[in-house]
């Protein structure tokens, strides 16, 4: 499987997520993003996150295992944990659509 690591942060100054993929052969692609717009610390994940998955589909990954270090974006991507707010709804919602593309993923929270 395909590797992908995430993670997303966010303070008073500036907005922050960083992606990487590990390919078949070892080989890690990294992208750091800095957001122009405020955000939340989840939103921040949920980003990297987005970023992350619309890599894998350029790419043309068939089997993924995504690793972030928030256990509700986890939960909540797999459909197990429910979401009340919109904002954070809309993320989720695109998550979904691009984790159904994939035949074959694994979410999982890592400490």
């Amino acid at each position: 499987m395909w590797k992908l690591s995430i993670d997303g942060a966010s303070n008073h100054k500036e907005v922050r997520a960083s992606v990487v993929i590990i390919t078949l052969d070892g080989t890690m692609l990294e992208q750091a993003i800095t957001m122009g717009f405020p955000a939340s610390h989840s939103e921040a994940k949920y980003e990297a996150l987005l970023d992350g998955l619309h890599l894998a589909k350029e790419l043309t990954i068939r089997r993924l295992a995504i690793y972030l270090d928030s256990q509700l974006i986890a939960n909540q991507a797999l459909g197990e944990y429910m979401e009340k707010y919109l904002r954070i709804i809309q993320y989720l919602d695109k998550v979904q659509e691009l984790l159904k593309a994939l035949p074959t993923y694994i979410v999982q929270q890592i400490p």
